[in-house]
């Protein structure tokens, strides 16, 4: 998305997903949120470690930003 390259994206509940490996700059991550952000997305961060070994946590922090943002009208 625009010079952005995301790990996941779900233009539906306009929520971006992503995998923080070991190699992410906080510092260039925010820049990109911020980017992201004017763009009406919402950015969820999580590490590799995160998903790795509490993948179900994830997987609630995920649902709980959906529901937080109400029905998505169908187009």
């Amino acid at each position: 998305m625009g010079p952005y390259v995301l790990d996941f994206l779900c233009l539906r509940h306009r929520l971006v997903v992503e995998a923080d490996g070991p190699f992410h700059d906080p510092e260039r991550d925010a820049i990109r949120d911020a980017w992201l952000q004017a763009k009406g997305l919402r950015v969820l961060r999580f590490s590799n470690q995160e998903i790795h070994n509490s993948l179900d946590v994830v997987a609630d922090r995920i649902l709980a930003a959906i529901e937080e943002l109400g029905p998505v009208p169908r187009l």
